[in-house]
């Protein structure tokens, strides 16, 4: 089995894989960085930035849970639902790239192509995903303590 990357650890993860009875892959992966700076006002002219530090990142992307393929929507939605949920951060590890920290703000979730039972056979989920400082390399080691 290909393991491609990992959101989470545990009972509140999901793993990427590949392989030829699974595939759990993610597309569309957009990363965000972005600084911050304070505004200070100036009488009479525009005001004044100064840099306060590095924003936390963001990232997006794409996900299909497809029964076909060996994830079945309802399973793979139940795993990123309780991760939601939780409001625990968790670590996001796409191929040897540590990537840091992240809680999940949002799930928007297209169930298509159902069954005659009404069950969706297909789920295309867009995530996204928020950086919780955790201190780079400290915090994947954490883990493992």
């Amino acid at each position: 089995m290909g393991m491609i990357g990992l959101l989470g650890t545990g009972q509140l993860g999901v793993p990427f894989v590949c392989s030829d009875s699974r595939v759990l892959t993610f597309s569309q992966m957009t990363k965000k960085k972005a600084a911050r700076f304070a505004s200070h006002a100036v009488i009479g002219q525009k005001p004044v930035l100064e840099y306060v530090g590095p924003d936390t990142d963001t990232i997006t992307m794409r996900i299909r849970l497809d029964a076909m393929l060996g994830v079945p929507p309802s399973v793979g939605l139940m795993a990123l639902e309780r991760m939601v949920a939780s409001g625990q951060p968790h670590l996001l590890l796409i191929g040897m790239e540590y990537h840091g920290q992240f809680v999940i703000t949002s799930l928007d979730i297209e169930n298509r192509h159902f069954t005659g039972s009404g069950v969706a056979r297909i789920a295309d989920i867009q995530i996204e995903l928020k950086e919780v400082a955790d201190g780079g390399i400290t915090g994947l080691l954490s883990l493992f303590a």
